[in-house]
């Protein structure tokens, strides 16, 4: 049987992060374990049944670093399929268009992080010493982005970005709504 053992968060994928997030709670303890080998792995449920027990005793160790939550570094830039993302440069110059989307899609973080991530990363299209420029904000564009970090953006990366703009946008964000009253 051929698989690749994850050996971090950084080699998880959203896709991956996604499905593990829903794995069903009622499920049986083996059930989860199984389904959650089949994630990470890339094996089918039938497959990871198969496993011999040393198998199972070397992949239950090399898999301990799942038991902790993602940290990593963050990155305003990104590298995927040769195309360079960057993280908005400017929050103050969010639209209502994007203040709403990354609204709705961190309050379901676990199913709809690739969308968070798709409306924060963007392509860059220029660059200069007075630093980048990424595409404007096309909700259409963002889900044809979030396709493409479904498998190629890592949890660990996402984590960190996300918690990188939380702390950065909390008082932009609980600030703009009682602006737009005033």
């Amino acid at each position: 049987m051929d698989y690749t053992i994850p050996s971090s968060w950084k080699e998880v994928t959203l896709r991956q992060y996604i499905d593990l997030m829903c794995i069903d709670e009622k499920l049986t303890s083996s059930e989860k374990i199984f389904q959650t080998l089949s994630i990470l792995l890339g094996i089918s449920i039938r497959q990871a049944k198969k496993l011999s027990a040393a198998e199972f005793a070397l992949i239950e160790k090399s898999l301990e670093w799942s038991n902790s939550l993602p940290v990593g570094k963050f990155d305003m830039r990104v590298k995927i399929k040769d195309r360079e993302y960057a993280i908005i440069p400017n929050l103050e110059s969010l639209s209502i268009g994007e203040f709403i989307d990354i609204e709705e899609y961190a309050s379901n973080f676990n199913t709809q992080v690739h969308n968070l991530i798709s409306v924060l990363y963007r392509p860059i299209v220029e660059e200069g010493e007075w630093g980048y420029k990424v595409e404007d904000y096309d909700s259409e564009k963002c889900r044809g982005r979030a396709e493409i970090f479904l498998d190629h953006f890592s949890v660990e990366d996402a984590q960190a970005a996300s918690v990188f703009f939380s702390l950065i946008a909390s008082g932009y964000l609980t600030i703009s709504p009682e602006s737009l009253v005033n």
